[in-house]
């Protein structure tokens, strides 16, 4: 890996992860796992999803701030996106 202004990382940057995951109820167990194995690189984690009847929705988002470096942050993504129905986006906020 090369030391790119894209893939260096300033302190003080932020890695946001939005994680779709449309299969919520399926799906939960493993997000969770892979998010326990990386949660020394999770800052902050939001759960949103809609709220319908006892089930809840189908479908939910997090978002995560990620810190560590950039390697680490693409192998969270990696992981998440290896499970079906998860769909994940990226946004880097440099200072």
């Amino acid at each position: 890996m090369t030391n790119s202004p894209r893939t260096m990382r300033r302190r003080g940057d932020h890695v946001i992860l939005a994680v779709h995951v449309t299969e919520r109820t399926r799906q939960a167990g493993r997000v969770q796992t892979v998010l326990t194995r990386h949660g020394d690189r999770i800052r902050v984690r939001l759960g949103l999803h809609d709220v319908h009847g006892e089930g809840g929705s189908p479908s939910g988002l997090i978002v995560l701030d990620v810190a560590g470096t950039p390697r680490e942050a693409a192998a969270l993504r990696r992981d998440l996106e290896a499970i079906e129905g998860v769909e994940v986006r990226s946004i880097l906020f440099r200072h």
